[in-house]
């Protein structure tokens, strides 16, 4: 078993996710997690354990930053030093998640794209879909040894929450072996086709639990 701790303001709640194993791959699903951002809580977070060995690999957050200029409502990961161990696939220019197509290949960084230690998802500028989320490359470490791994995340301003920033975490998973790519979307079935096809079809049926 997964866990994985959110907390809303100074309160911390554990919520428990199945792990599935196979080729390679740990796939683990969870009953989504939400984090809102609004000018009443500002701030919501959720600390990831990818590989349930009992350290932090990354931090999800949902914020709204008011005042005039602040940037408004955002949606940002954290790997570094005090929040966790994992990098983040993201586009040269901005620093923002790379959101890649499903079956994409997550390894090594393509042309225009880098691995850093926070990454933005979605800010008052950027789109993501709302309801299936996009797949989100993270490197991160086991050990002392670099492994692959993707994430579902939905993240958007929702007008009616007086536009608060509202950021979904579907599910995740990670090849197990040290150095090898994963690619986004693909989870323990027999051959790595099946795996791909499985995660097509139950991708609507977990945005829509």
């Amino acid at each position: 078993m997964h866990a994985i701790r959110w907390e809303r303001a100074a309160l911390g709640i554990t919520a428990a996710a199945a792990s599935f194993a196979g080729a390679g791959i740990i796939h683990t699903d969870i009953d989504d997690i939400v984090l809102v951002g609004d000018p009443w809580t500002e701030e919501q977070l959720a600390s990831i354990d990818l590989n349930a060995d009992g350290v932090i690999d990354l931090t999800l957050i949902a914020s709204y930053v008011p005042g005039p200029g602040s940037g408004g409502p955002m949606a940002n990961a954290y790997g570094f030093d005090g929040f966790g161990t994992s990098h983040f696939l993201v586009t040269s220019w901005y620093r923002e998640a790379y959101a890649a197509s499903f079956g994409e290949l997550i390894g090594p960084p393509g042309p225009d794209q880098e691995y850093t230690q926070n990454a933005s998802f979605k800010d008052s500028w950027t789109t993501l879909p709302r309801d299936e989320g996009a797949y989100f490359g993270v490197r991160f470490l086991i050990g002392d040894e670099e492994h692959y791994a993707w994430m579902r995340i939905s993240a958007f301003i929702d007008p009616d929450r007086d536009y608060a920033m509202v950021l979904t975490l579907f599910e995740y998973a990670y090849e197990t072996t040290p150095g090898v790519p994963i690619r986004a979307g693909a989870i323990p079935a027999p051959g790595s086709l099946a795996a791909l096809a499985v995660g097509a079809l139950s991708l609507g049926r977990r945005s829509r639990r």
